[in-house]
């Protein structure tokens, strides 16, 4: 048990955290870039903020879960292991082009909110992946530390 214990409590911590920030995102931050006279520095901002945590986030979760998986061989945290280190070259291929695009925009002063909303909503599209990637992680990795129909790790 001890040998898993910290590794399963950080793939928790890590997962709870991804998983609120998702939420966060998608919840608060996007309707405030929406409602903002300024959105390109909301997002900006918000961005600067955020991208750190999600990246620790899911890079520690990922490591914990491996490592349970490896220490047990339980399926359950290969499958979180893997999904949440495929948040990274999700967010590397479908997110940063945006993040790259609207922060180009922002650095050049640009005005056109066409254009803008139209980024903000397909940047939002795909935050949504990760948001919900993350709470099933997460809701996985609760149901498995209680043993509530997984393998019981913690006995």
């Amino acid at each position: 048990m001890v040998g898993i214990y910290y590794p399963l409590a950080s793939s928790l911590f890590a997962n709870g955290i991804f998983a609120g920030l998702g939420c966060s995102m998608n919840f608060v931050s996007v309707p405030c870039i929406r409602a903002s006279s300024d959105p390109l520095s909301v997002f900006a901002t918000n961005l600067k903020k955020a991208a750190k945590i999600g990246i620790i986030t899911s890079v520690v979760g990922g490591a914990s879960h491996l490592y349970v998986w490896y220490r047990t061989g339980n399926p359950i945290s290969l499958f979180n292991g893997i999904l949440s280190f495929a948040i990274v070259p999700f967010t590397i291929l479908f997110i940063k082009p945006l993040n790259d695009t609207m922060l180009r925009m922002h650095s050049e002063k640009s005005k056109d909110s066409r254009k803008i909303a139209m980024l903000v909503d397909k940047w939002n599209s795909r935050q949504w992946v990760r948001t919900i990637a993350g709470t099933i992680v997460f809701v996985i990795n609760i149901n498995q530390c209680l043993g509530l129909g997984c393998y019981t790790l913690w006995n």
